[in-house]
């Protein structure tokens, strides 16, 4: 099924990756990646215009070749699932795009170019973000080409209650914030479905044999790799939204001090040490020492510093972090004042970031699983 779709999917994938690496090198919007002024650019267009005739020309040729051997049955089914969950991620594909071509788009039809900040892209992503964790953990329980309601209910009915009572908890802890508490209730409501999942392999494993509990899911994830693979990977993007959750409750201070000096942000201690210069080839750099400490016990050394470069006439800043399982603190020199010996800093108190990043590594062990190949049948 979906043969064209899934074609144009990829078409539209690789045409994306093109357009990016385009606007970004040739300075189109705002980048430090951007060459300096050359005549590529039309050339780039004239490329990128002929993998979009070229890759769009061959699916017209050939799509006799790709005609689907199966229909939707229902959209009540697993397939179609799979076709919504491609509908949304296209939509957000497509807020992105409109959101970095629209100070072009705005500069050619008003002259002035408005750029589009975080609220835009909040106010679109999340609810798409909330969807697809929705199915999610729908998706796996859903049966293929055709599902009654009754049944889907009954299936769906126990995780989701599971999913809501974390959501009814966090709420009388004193959770207040919509979004992170809808994140909250359906990513429990996606990990209590795919426990689940594990949980009725090995006990399917088991009643067939004696095996262990350790043994009959190793044996589970040996037999279906990319099944259970998948899972895995489900459980990273569970994990990645829990962090993107975390945004909700970013705090932030701003602090002024000079050197020997300390102060207090986030329930933390900042001994502010002085102020570094060096210079280097081309570039010009100033550094904070500052040693962070909690509860009279000093955690790390964090020395954030801003760098100027001649050449690109360029400011950077390079944010010192300290990473918790809980949060991650930022602490970013805002100002100085080297004859003084003084310094501004703003401090960024992110929680749950760490949740990503790790989920990012679920992500990645899920998808090497997926590509072990699985037990296969011999031929009689």
């Amino acid at each position: 099924m979906l043969k064209v779709w899934n074609m144009l999917l990829i078409m539209v994938t690789f045409l994306l990756t093109i357009t990016g690496t385009f606007i970004t090198r040739s300075g189109l919007v705002s980048s430090v990646h951007s060459f300096a002024q050359s005549p590529i650019g039309p050339w780039f267009g004239g490329f990128l215009a002929f993998l979009a005739v070229g890759s769009f020309g061959l699916l017209a040729h050939r799509r006799s070749l790709l005609k689907s051997e199966n229909v939707l049955d229902s959209f009540l089914s697993r397939e179609a699932g799979f076709l919504l969950n491609n509908l949304i991620l296209l939509g957000g594909a497509f807020t992105v795009l409109l959101g970095t071509f629209f100070p072009i788009l705005s500069e050619v039809v008003r002259g002035v170019k408005v750029s589009l900040g975080p609220p835009y892209f909040n106010s679109i992503m999340t609810p798409i973000g909330i969807v697809l964790l929705f199915l999610l953990g729908a998706g796996p329980l859903i049966a293929w080409k055709r599902m009654r309601r009754v049944e889907a209910i009954r299936v769906i009915g126990v995780p989701l209650a599971l999913g809501l009572l974390a959501g009814l908890i966090l709420l009388l802890l004193g959770l207040r914030h919509a979004s992170a508490l809808a994140i909250f209730a359906l990513s429990a409501f996606a990990l209590v479905t795919i426990l689940w999942e594990f949980v009725r392999g090995v006990k399917a494993r088991r009643g067939a044999g004696r095996e262990s509990i350790p043994v009959a899911l190793g044996r589970l994830l040996w037999r279906a790799p990319r099944r259970y693979g998948g899972y895995i990977v489900h459980v990273g993007v569970v994990m990645a939204f829990v962090g993107f959750a975390g945004t909700a409750f970013t705090r932030e201070w701003e602090r002024t001090a000079r050197a020997g000096e300390e102060f207090e942000a986030g329930g933390y201690g900042f001994s502010f040490l002085g102020l570094e210069e060096e210079a280097g080839p081309g570039k010009e750099s100033v550094a904070a020492r500052v040693v962070l400490s909690r509860d009279g016990r000093d955690l790390v050394r964090l020395i954030p510093h801003r760098t100027w470069y001649e050449k690109a006439q360029q400011l950077s800043t390079e944010v010192a972090i300290y990473s918790t399982w809980k949060h991650d603190l930022y602490l970013v020199l805002a100002g100085f004042d080297p004859e003084g010996d003084e310094a501004s800093f703003k401090i960024y108190e992110n929680p749950l970031v760490g949740w990503f990043w790790w989920g990012g590594i679920v992500m990645c062990l899920g998808g090497i699983l997926v590509l072990i190949p699985g037990q296969r049948r011999r031929a009689p």
